[in-house]
């Protein structure tokens, strides 16, 4: 038996204080020590509770963590800024990928809904960086579909870039970040739009009249 698995027993009897630190490799959480706290993980369910994995995916929770001591375990998991650190189905999602899927698309979609539904806030620098830009990306695209469906990429840029747009993107709170983060809506649209006929066409045509405009206004 895995010393990690024998320390983790005994944890859960009270033999000892903890796991013991030194069943990983520092205390960063990610990388080797995100998979030794998978396999911890995999064995309380699975050998010392016997779920299989459906039972594991309908029983797994917050309470779980608590009540066999994996709270220690679970801070060894790198979280995405998407979800909050120690949740369950971000975890079960590393144990059992073909059963609880979440990749990057939906999390952020996931993320949100919940901030449109004003029950969650974007994490600090959300949109900051390359990252942070196909988030950007993927909430407008996601907002679009959902609240604003346009016939066109011809509809889409003028509609985006009218004083509607600008309500539009206030009201579901995408405004405010991509003025404090000088987000380039222009290249956002493009970006969700590149695969359409005529696509680069409208980009460079309303890039061309908002730096028109621009150099107008430096006069």
């Amino acid at each position: 038996m895995d010393t990690l698995f024998y320390d983790y027993e005994n944890s859960l009897i009270g033999e000892s204080k903890d796991i013991g630190m030194y069943n990983f490799f520092g205390s960063a959480a990610g990388g080797a020590n995100q998979q030794r706290a998978v396999a911890c993980i995999r064995y309380a369910l699975e050998e010392v509770l016997g779920w299989d994995v459906e039972e594991s995916i309908q029983k797994f929770d917050d309470y779980m963590i608590k009540a066999m001591k994996l709270t220690r375990v679970v801070d060894f998991i790198n979280y995405p800024d998407e979800v909050p650190d120690r949740d369950p189905r971000y975890i079960l999602s590393l144990l059992y990928p073909d059963r609880v899927k979440m990749n990057f698309l939906s999390m952020v979609t996931d993320l949100y809904q919940k901030v449109i539904e004003h029950t969650e806030q974007f994490p600090r620098e959300y949109f900051s960086g390359t990252n942070g830009f196909y988030r950007y990306c993927i909430c407008l695209q996601y907002l679009l579909s959902n609240y604003h469906p346009v016939s066109s990429v011809e509809e889409l840029y003028p509609f985006i870039l009218s004083p509607e747009g600008t309500r539009f993107l206030t009201e579901y709170r995408l405004k405010i970040p991509a003025d404090m983060l000088n987000i380039d809506i222009l290249q956002c649209l493009y970006e969700i739009t590149k695969d359409e006929p005529n696509a680069k066409l409208f980009y460079h045509f309303y890039r061309f009249n908002a730096e028109k405009k621009q150099k107008s206004l430096n006069v």
